[in-house]
């Protein structure tokens, strides 16, 4: 009886998704640099000097970037999965 238990729930354990990771790490690659890039761009055009732009862009890149990065590639990646099993 115990051996169809664990075949019940090996069946029932979820798997991740083939190229999750990797899509995860896109995400939060791109939102790291537009962040910093974009951050630090804008701070100097408003006449920041450039160790301050460089700092409030490195900021905003790890507490920004990060984070946006991450959840809109697993949304991203979440609705291609969906689109791709036909589920609507």
């Amino acid at each position: 009886m115990s051996s169809q238990a664990e075949d019940h729930d090996s069946e029932n354990q979820w798997q991740e998704p083939k190229g999750l990771v990797r899509a995860a790490l896109q995400g939060i690659a791109i939102g790291v640099v537009v962040a910093m890039v974009g951050v630090t761009l804008t701070a100097l055009a408003n006449g920041q000097k450039l160790g301050a732009a460089l700092g409030l862009g490195g900021f905003a890149a790890v507490w920004t970037g990060l984070g946006f990065g991450f959840m809109t590639a697993g949304v991203t990646f979440a609705q291609r999965l969906e689109d791709s099993e036909g589920h609507h």
